[in-house]
């Protein structure tokens, strides 16, 4: 019986494994990209280098969207999700902060400094990591700082 017979509803085992074999290739190499993209993510993490950091592409194929990003006016830090931003895959994330400007420093802020790549932000890794109860103080600080300086599109 040939193999490509017009009346076969049902793949013959040579297709089913042929298949197979092409998921798992491509299974595989996709495994292979995060691990290459991840070691390049983590390296940067490291070193911190002003000169080069990974491109967009590579971050997110790591699994890391999350820039941490520190503001020296105001020496706070925040947390951007880098999948947000239109900009080219292949630009690197240290083009970003060209962009960036902080919110909460009045008149001219200074350069932002771009920290590290992380795959949660910041909120989900604190909850692992600290009690509960400091998360809730942390909010109610923020809220009554917020309330008592006027804003008008916070409310209790």
């Amino acid at each position: 019986m040939p193999e490509d017979h017009p009346y076969r509803k049902n793949p013959s085992v040579a297709d089913l494994m042929r298949t197979r074999a092409v998921e798992e290739a491509v299974a595989a190499a996709e495994r292979a990209n995060q691990q290459a993209a991840l070691a390049v993510v983590e390296r940067w993490n490291t070193e911190r280098s002003p000169l080069w950091s990974p491109t967009i592409r590579c971050a997110i194929t790591a699994g890391t969207p999350w820039l941490d990003i520190y503001c020296p006016g105001c020496q706070t830090s925040r947390a951007i999700d880098i999948r947000t931003f239109d900009r080219h895959p292949l630009a690197s994330v240290g083009s970003l902060v060209i962009g960036l400007q902080c919110s909460w420093c009045p008149g001219l802020a200074p350069i932002p400094v771009l920290t590290a790549l992380h795959a949660l932000p910041p909120a989900a890794r604190w909850s692992k990591s600290m009690p509960v109860e400091f998360l809730h103080r942390v909010g109610l600080l923020y809220t009554r700082r917020r309330l008592s300086e006027g804003d008008p599109n916070e409310t209790l």
